[in-house]
């Protein structure tokens, strides 16, 4: 009898250390997970949003084959945030700094969206761009005209003295409206056109590289010679930008059209929306990122947030041709601390510590506008 009921007892002891056990390894593996997700149920929960899996940003080392292509919104020099370096004794270059690493070994294209004038601000300004790998400035003529003709070669005089190469606006007749870039021994060529209905013989408009979109016979020989002369000088991959707020949309559709059939798959069309139109069957591309690159309503706590992103492009060859392979996007904001400001990339919460983010609430917050901004952009991709 006692044999029997030492036997239950061994029994039941048993199975009450494996049911320890279980709850142990339940309860393990849920604060894993929660861990992984944020850092409490709650934070757990708005980081569960499903996004599509290619609005997910990655650090992949860079494949020799592929070539990357950044697309940055709008730059200008806000006076807010050049107000709030001069308080905190900090440069533009000190304010950018965390930008380099995700534009490394990219060709990356931003967006002049207001006239720079001569001064040492504007100097401050072009050198810490061209510091963080800004490639390409693309001049949209209407909105660097609406300061009048001082401010315009004011502009020209300020790029011109930059390391950045510029492209809608020419010093000069003989200047080409196209450049080549080379990264990682491939040439890639940017040709850039402000459409237009109204080209005046002004000595103005010789400083504007433009199509007239009244002549289409014109526009068509016009972009013929200018992929001919691209292609000579060795261009695998050819961007095609144009500016095309000031003309009818039928008009720029047109162009476009003419464009796709002359095979400059790659369009980056600027005007005053977002949008992203990317077909990797027939390998064509169609995008704007219309983000101001530098707003103060950007720094990570307003309470009317704007939402400010990078396009990467990914382009990868394939039997003797490069085709689109992914996109990834990249949120930014601004973090501001401790009397210091930073324009900071939103990848993941396990970088924030090398961004110098230290404060739990702050990566909250930090990790809220991250999903704000992929959502956005979620709901401007066009398929």
């Amino acid at each position: 009898m006692n044999k029997k009921i030492k036997k239950k007892k061994r029994l039941l002891y048993m199975m009450a250390i494996t049911f320890m056990i279980s709850i142990l390894s339940i309860s393990l593996f849920k604060a894993t997970e929660l861990n992984n997700l944020s850092l409490s149920p709650k934070d757990a929960q708005s980081s569960s949003i499903k996004l599509d899996k290619n609005l997910l940003v990655s650090n992949k080392d860079s494949n020799s084959n592929n070539i990357e292509i950044i697309i940055g919104g709008n730059i200008k020099i806000d006076k807010s945030i050049h107000k709030r370096l001069l308080k905190y004794n900090q440069s533009m270059d000190e304010f950018l700094s965390y930008m380099k690493k995700s534009m490394k070994k990219t060709i990356s294209i931003f967006n002049l969206s207001e006239s720079l004038l001569k001064n040492t601000t504007s100097s401050e300004f072009t050198n810490a761009l061209n510091n963080i790998g800004v490639d390409i400035i693309n001049t949209n003529v209407e909105n660097v005209f609406n300061k009048g003709n001082k401010a315009l070669f004011e502009s020209l005089d300020v790029l011109k003295n930059s390391k950045l190469n510029v492209l809608g606006l020419k010093d000069n007749l003989t200047d080409k409206e196209y450049k080549i870039i080379n990264i990682d021994g491939v040439n890639v060529g940017f040709v850039d056109y402000n459409l237009t209905e109204d080209v005046s013989n002004t000595n103005l408009y010789n400083h504007i590289s433009s199509l007239n979109v009244n002549d289409i016979a014109a526009c068509s020989k016009k972009i013929d010679k200018d992929i001919e002369c691209l292609k000579e000088k060795k261009a695998e991959i050819i961007f095609t930008m144009i500016n095309d707020n000031s003309i009818p949309k039928h008009k720029a559709n047109e162009i476009i059209s003419i464009l796709n059939k002359k095979e400059n798959n790659y369009i980056i069309n600027y005007n005053n929306n977002n949008f992203i139109e990317v077909n990797k069957e027939k390998n064509t591309m169609r995008l704007n990122n219309n983000s101001n690159f530098l707003s103060m309503n950007n720094i990570y706590n307003a309470n009317k947030y704007e939402v400010n992103y990078l396009i990467k492009l990914k382009l990868e060859k394939s039997k003797n041709e490069y085709k689109v392979s992914d996109l990834e996007y990249i949120p930014l904001t601004i973090y501001e601390k401790n009397k210091k400001m930073y324009l900071i990339p939103l990848i993941d919460k396990k970088q924030y510590k090398n961004l110098n983010v230290k404060d739990l609430r702050d990566v909250k917050i930090l990790e809220s506008r991250r999903e704000e901004t992929l959502r956005y952009i979620q709901n401007i991709i066009r398929n």
